[in-house]
């Protein structure tokens, strides 16, 4: 099996982690409902996963440089 080198497992997470700030910004941006086994989450806790995928993102793309 090959070994992922560092530089593009930063990549790759960074790339990961934004688009998943993003799909949250989209949620909360149109008041999508969501439901985990029967809960409600609450709109604010996808814009706390926008702040946080975003920051974690782009610095595992700052991290790929």
């Amino acid at each position: 099996m090959r070994e992922m080198k560092q530089k593009n497992f930063n990549l790759l997470a960074g790339i990961l982690l934004f688009l998943a700030g993003t799909l949250h910004f989209v949620r909360s941006v149109n008041a999508w409902d969501a439901t985990l086994n029967n809960w409600d989450v609450p709109l604010f806790m996808s814009w706390i996963a926008v702040v946080v995928g975003w920051y974690v993102g782009l610095n595992g793309l700052r991290l790929s440089k």
